[in-house]
C-alpha cells in the first residue's frame, strides 16, 4: 500500500516508487530555451546541426531564392545545356571514412499557374559517386565521379535541383538549389526527409550553417538537337494519340501499367497536348518571355514559443469534430452504464453529488485513491502509472506548487510512480495508490499518465492520460474517468527510468534548434502542447478518448461505495459495451501473464531517440462486428498533373472485398492528395494472420481533355501497390494508423496468389525485396491508412491532438528515414483545385468524368478477376 500522510510536499522532488522514495537527486527544473529539445542521430553518419535556404550568386550579386516575393528572382539563363558541379562541403563533422558517399540529383522545372507556381519533375533521379578529401576540421573538397547535365529548353526557364547526400545508401542531408544563372551556388544542408515545401519556400538563409557549394557552367549544346532527341526517346505526350499495347480503349479510359519514363505533361493552361518545355517557339529559335512567379500555396507546420518558453498552439489546431459517418454506433448510448458493466455498482445505485466540505479559514484537504486502470490492449503485460499533482498548496510555504502555467512542470519527477499489482487480470489492472492530506486550491488536478510494455525487449508505450479534478469545487465520491488519447508531455521528458528520473544521456542529446525538426517531430510537439493546453478542461466527446477505457479513483470516498461515471463526461456507447463483452469472452489462457518483474521494470528506463505517440490497439476480434479500414491520404506522388485514388482489396477463402476512394479533398496538395471518404466497414472475415489488405494506387491523367471529351480520353493506370497485415494472430485484431510504403507498378502474381496466403508477410516481403523483384516508388511515397475495430473509427478518423502518429510499415530502416507520411511531407505547393482552374475545368466536371473513368476501370478489373477465378465471389464495399 502506497500512502503519503503528510501531503505531497515530500514527493515533489523525490517521487514515491511503489512504496519507496527515490534517492535520485532532483532534476534541474530551469526552463530550457523554447522548451523544444531534439536528439542528434547517433548512427555512424555525418551530423547536420542547422539548415538554411539555398543561394546563388554571379558577379557579386546574391539571389535569395526563397524571397517572399518570388517575382523578384527571375532566371537569366538561355536555352541550352549546363554542367552542374560540386566542389566543397563546410560545417559538417565527418567522423567516418570518406569512402561510401554518393549524391543524388532531382531536377524540377518551376511551372507558373493561376496565381501560383509549382515544381514539375524532369526525368529521373541521378546518382553520382563523391570523391572527398578532407581540407579542415569541418570542411572537405569534393568532386563528382561523372558530370551532371542540366538541359533548358527555353530562355528564362527556372529549375530547382534537389541534392541528397548519402552515406552507404542512407540519406543524411539534403539541400535545394534554384538555378537562376550560371556561376557559383551555395546550398544549406537540412536533415532528411526532403520537404518540398521547405525547398520551395524555406526559412531565411544562415550562411554560417553546414553547406555544400558548387557552380553552374554553360555546356554550349544545340538546343534544337537536344529537343529532337528528347522527343524521339521518350513518350512525354500527355494526351496519348494511340493506346499502348494491351490497353482498352472501347468507349472508356485507357488502362496500362506504369511507363518507365514518367509523363510530365504541363500544368499551365493552353499547352494542349504538347510535351513539357517543347513548343513551336523552341523549334524556330524564338522564346516566350519568362512568366513571373508568385508565392506558393503551402504552409508547413512550424513551432513558435511565447516569452515563457511554451509552444504556441493555434486556436484552430486539430479542432476536428466527428461527422455522422465516423460514428459507427458511437452515438447510441449503452443501456448499461460503465460502473454497472464493470461490476462496480448496481442499476439501483444513485449518485448523491456532494461538494468537498470546507470551513472558512481552514485549508481544504482531500484524500485521493487510485484503484485500477481498465481497458488496456490485450498484449500489455506490464503497466505503470505516473501521477503529477497540479496546482496544490504547499503545507510549508502555503504557495501554489506545480502550477499548470509552468513550462517545466513535466520536467520534474512525478509525485507517484506505481506498477500494477501482481497477477492482474486481462481487463482490469489494479493499483494501491493513496495520497492523503492534499491541500487543494481552485485548479488542483491529478494528471495520470498510463504506460505499458508488451515484452521485456519492447519500447514502452504511452497509452494515454487522465485528468482527475480534486479542486475545492470538485465532487466527492468514487468515480470512473475516461482515459484520453495521447501524451501531453514533450518528447524529451518522456524518458523516465524506473525510479522516475529523466535519462541524462537521452535528455542532453536534444537540440534547441527547431529548424532541424522533421514534420513528424513538429506535429508531435504541437500535439503534446495542445493536449497540455486542454488538461484541465472536461472531456467533451469520446472521440478523443480510448474506447471503454477508464481510471477508477476516489476523492474522500469509501472503499465499499459504488463507482459512477464522472459527471459531465460522455456516457458509454453501445459499441464500447460490445467491445467490453468481447474482451470478457477471451479466455484467460490467451492473455499473457502479467507480472511487474525486475526485467519488465527495466523496460520503462529505455527509450528510442525520439518518442512518438503511435500505439497499436490489440482487441478480440468478432467476425460479426468485423473491422473498418479508412484511406486518409497519399504522400509523395510528385508534381505531375494527375489525380490519384486508392483501391483496397481483401481476399479470403469465401469472398474478395473491393473498396475505392471516391471523394478527393480538392484543397489538398497535388503531391499529398487527401480523401474525404468515410470508413469502410467489413465483416464476416475470419481472423487469419495471412489475410492482408492490398492497396493499389491509381493515377488518372490527360485531365485537360475533360472539358471537351469528358471521361473518354482519360488515362487510368496502376502506379503503385502495398500490403497491410490486419491480424497479428488468430482471434485478435490490431488497430491504429499506418503509413504503408508504396512499391512500383503491380505486385508479382505469385506473391499474392501463393506466398502471402501460406507464409507470414514479413518473410514474404524480405524474400522478394532481397531478390530485387519489388522496388519502392521513386521518389518515396506512402499511403496513410487507419484500420481496426469499429469502436476506433472516431478515435482514428477525427483529426485531434491525441490521434496517434502513423507507424511506418513495409519499409526498411533506410527507407523509413526518407518516406513522407505526415504534415506537408511530399507536398509541392500546388492545390488539386488549381489544376482544374488552370485547365478551365470545374470541380463538378472533374468529379463526374474521373468518377466514371475510375468506375469503368474497376468494373473491367473485377470482370477479369472473375474470369481468372471462376468461383470467386466479389463484393464491392461502398
Amino acid at each position: 500500500m502506497q500512502k503519503q500522510r503528510n501531503g505531497v510536499d515530500s514527493v515533489a522532488s523525490n517521487p514515491v516508487v511503489d512504496g519507496r522514495t527515490s534517492q535520485h537527486p532532483p532534476v534541474d527544473m530551469r526552463p530550457v530555451a523554447g522548451n523544444m529539445l531534439r536528439p542528434y542521430d547517433t548512427a555512424a553518419t555525418p551530423k547536420v546541426e542547422n539548415s538554411c535556404s539555398s543561394l546563388m550568386s554571379k558577379n557579386g550579386r546574391d539571389y535569395n531564392i526563397r524571397k517572399e516575393n518570388r517575382s523578384e528572382a527571375t532566371s537569366t539563363l538561355k536555352a541550352g545545356k549546363y554542367i552542374i558541379n560540386v566542389d566543397r562541403i563546410e560545417g559538417v563533422d565527418v567522423s567516418t571514412s570518406c569512402e561510401g558517399f554518393t549524391v543524388s540529383f532531382e531536377d524540377y522545372k518551376i511551372v507558373p499557374g493561376n496565381g501560383s507556381c509549382h515544381p514539375e519533375v524532369v526525368g529521373h533521379k541521378i546518382y553520382r559517386s563523391l570523391i572527398i578529401k578532407r581540407e579542415g576540421v569541418k570542411s572537405f573538397l569534393i568532386a563528382l565521379a561523372r558530370t551532371v547535365e542540366l538541359l533548358l529548353m527555353q530562355d528564362g526557364e527556372e529549375h530547382l535541383l534537389i541534392l541528397q547526400l548519402l552515406y552507404r545508401g542512407r540519406p543524411f542531408a539534403w539541400t535545394s538549389v534554384n538555378i537562376l544563372c550560371d556561376g557559383s551556388w551555395v546550398g544549406m544542408l537540412r536533415k532528411p526527409p526532403v520537404d518540398m515545401a521547405a525547398a520551395m519556400d524555406g526559412a531565411p538563409a544562415d550562411p554560417s550553417g553546414p553547406s555544400i557549394r558548387g557552380n553552374v557552367a554553360p555546356g554550349y549544346s544545340d538546343v534544337i538537337q537536344e529537343a529532337e532527341t528528347y522527343l524521339a526517346s521518350a513518350d512525354t505526350n500527355g494526351l496519348a494519340k494511340e493506346g499502348p499495347a494491351g490497353a482498352e480503349v472501347a468507349g472508356g479510359p485507357i488502362i496500362q501499367t506504369r511507363r518507365e519514363i514518367t509523363s510530365i505533361a504541363s500544368v499551365a493552361a493552353g499547352t494542349g497536348d504538347k510535351p513539357l518545355g517543347i513548343s513551336p517557339q523552341h523549334l524556330t529559335g524564338t522564346s516566350k518571355p519568362a512568366v513571373k512567379k508568385q508565392k506558393l500555396n503551402v504552409t508547413p507546420l512550424t513551432l513558435e514559443c511565447d516569452a515563457d518558453g511554451c509552444i504556441i498552439v493555434p486556436d484552430d489546431y486539430k479542432s476536428g469534430t466527428p461527422s455522422p459517418e465516423h460514428c459507427a454506433g458511437e452515438g447510441r448510448q449503452s443501456p448499461l452504464p460503465a460502473g454497472v458493466l464493470f461490476g462496480l455498482r448496481t442499476l439501483n445505485d444513485r449518485l448523491s453529488p456532494r461538494v468537498i466540505s470546507r470551513q472558512e479559514g481552514v485549508d481544504c484537504v482531500v484524500n485521493l485513491k487510485l484503484r485500477s486502470v481498465i481497458g488496456l490492449p490485450l498484449n500489455a503485460i506490464c503497466t505503470r502509472v505516473l501521477l503529477y499533482v497540479v496546482g496544490y498548496i504547499s503545507g510549508r510555504t502555503l504557495e501554489i506548487q506545480n502550477d499548470i502555467s509552468d513550462p517545466s512542470l513535466f520536467m520534474r519527477p512525478p509525485n507517484v510512480i506505481s506498477h500494477q499489482k501482481e497477477g492482474g487480470g486481462s481487463i482490469v489492472q489494479t493499483f494501491d495508490i493513496e495520497l492523503e492530506q492534499i491541500i487543494v486550491a481552485e485548479k488542483t488536478h491529478v494528471i495520470v499518465i498510463i504506460e505499458y510494455a508488451t515484452d521485456s525487449k519492447s519500447v514502452p508505450i504511452a497509452f494515454g492520460h487522465a485528468s482527475l479534478p480534486i479542486h475545492i469545487k470538485a465532487t466527492e465520491g468514487n468515480f470512473l474517468t475516461r482515459i484520453r488519447l495521447g501524451d501531453p508531455r514533450q518528447p524529451e521528458v518522456r524518458a523516465l527510468d524506473a525510479e522516475g528520473s529523466l535519462n541524462p544521456a537521452f535528455f542532453s542529446g536534444w537540440s534547441n534548434n527547431a529548424s532541424n525538426y522533421t514534420q513528424m517531430e513538429v506535429e508531435e510537439r504541437l500535439n503534446a502542447a495542445a493536449l497540455y493546453k486542454r488538461l484541465l478542461l472536461p472531456v467533451s466527446t469520446s472521440a478523443v478518448c480510448h474506447a471503454c477505457s477508464f481510471v477508477s479513483w476516489s476523492i474522500n470516498g469509501g472503499l465499499t461505495d459504488p463507482y459512477f461515471e464522472y459527471p459531465g463526461e460522455p456516457p458509454l456507447s453501445e459499441e464500447e459495451a460490445k467491445l467490453h463483452a468481447a474482451r470478457e469472452a477471451v479466455a484467460e489462457a490467451k492473455i499473457p501473464h502479467r507480472a511487474a518483474s525486475a526485467g519488465l521494470l527495466k523496460v520503462f528506463g529505455w527509450y528510442p531517440a525520439c518518442v512518438f505517440s503511435n500505439f497499436t490497439d490489440i482487441v478480440p476480434y468478432d467476425p460479426k462486428r468485423g473491422f473498418f479500414i479508412c484511406t486518409e491520404a497519399v504522400h509523395g506522388v510528385g508534381a505531375e498533373k494527375a489525380l490519384y485514388f486508392v483501391v483496397t482489396t481483401i481476399d479470403t477463402d469465401k469472398c474478395s472485398y473491393v473498396a475505392c476512394t471516391k471523394h478527393l479533398r480538392w484543397s489538398s496538395d497535388i503531391g499529398v492528395p487527401h480523401f474525404n471518404d468515410p470508413a469502410k466497414l467489413i465483416n464476416d472475415v475470419e481472423a487469419d494472420p495471412n489475410v492482408v489488405a492490398q492497396k493499389y494506387l491509381l493515377k488518372v491523367t490527360n485531365l485537360e481533355t475533360i472539358k471537351k471529351y469528358g471521361d473518354k480520353h482519360l488515362l487510368v493506370e496502376v502506379v503503385g501497390w502495398s500490403l497491410l497485415k490486419l491480424f497479428p494472430e488468430n482471434g485478435v485484431l490490431r488497430g491504429g494508423r499506418y503509413a504503408v510504403a508504396l512499391f512500383e507498378g503491380t505486385p508479382p502474381p505469385q506473391l499474392l496468389d501463393g506466398e502471402v496466403k501460406s507464409h507470414s508477410l514479413e518473410k514474404v516481403f524480405n524474400y522478394w525485396f532481397a531478390r530485387g523483384e519489388i522496388q519502392y516508388c521513386s521518389p518515396p511515397a506512402s499511403v496513410v491508412v487507419s484500420a481496426g475495430d469499429p469502436h476506433l473509427v472516431m478515435q482514428l478518423s477525427v483529426d485531434h491532438p491525441g490521434r496517434p502518429q502513423p507507424q511506418k510499415l513495409m519499409a526498411t530502416p533506410l527507407h523509413e528515414d526518407v518516406m513522407p507520411c505526415v504534415g506537408t511531407e511530399g507536398s509541392v505547393g500546388y492545390q488539386q483545385s488549381q489544376i482544374l482552374n488552370d485547365m478551365g475545368v470545374t470541380v463538378e466536371q472533374a468529379e463526374e468524368a474521373v468518377g466514371a473513368a475510375v468506375s469503368s476501370f474497376l468494373q473491367r478489373t473485377i470482370k477479369r478477376k472473375c474470369q481468372s477465378y471462376a468461383d470467386m465471389n466479389i463484393r464491392v464495399v461502398e
